[in-house]
């Protein structure tokens, strides 16, 4: 009689741990899929808009170029290569923008948008709306 409860409790014992892995694995993959659906989220922290799109980093250059043409930012330097990019320009106010570009994998790009020294989110939004348009 306890050597069948001691093959029970071994197999409750089992089943658990294969419970127990099964849910934390479930859990990781919950994690990495709502990661990948991070990209297009834009959030905004310490006066810089930041956002991620579903492009490799050389269209979103090109786009961002495009983008400040567009709102007519006067650009004081532009500089990008196969990781990251970086576009300072003035708008008419005069306000200081620094557009930083860092490439997260082939085909994902993180932006960072910053309107002056404290940050300005409605002007950053605006920025970043004339870049998607242009992707």
């Amino acid at each position: 009689m306890l050597s069948n409860y001691g093959q029970y409790e071994e197999k409750m014992k089992n089943l658990f741990l294969t419970a127990s892995l099964l849910f934390i694995l479930n859990g990781c993959a919950a994690f990495l899929v709502g990661g990948a659906a991070g990209v297009g989220g834009v959030y905004y922290v310490r006066g810089e808009l930041r956002s991620t799109v579903a492009h490799n980093i050389s269209s979103t250059w090109r786009a961002t170029e495009a983008a400040a043409r567009q709102l007519q930012l006067e650009v004081r330097e532009s500089s990008a290569d196969q990781t990251a990019a970086k576009l300072s320009a003035k708008n008419a106010a005069g306000s200081d923008i620094t557009i930083r570009l860092v490439r997260e994998s082939a085909q994902v790009t993180e932006l960072r948008i910053r309107v002056g020294l404290m940050g300005d989110k409605k002007i950053s939004e605006q920025i970043l709306e004339q870049i998607k348009a242009n992707l």
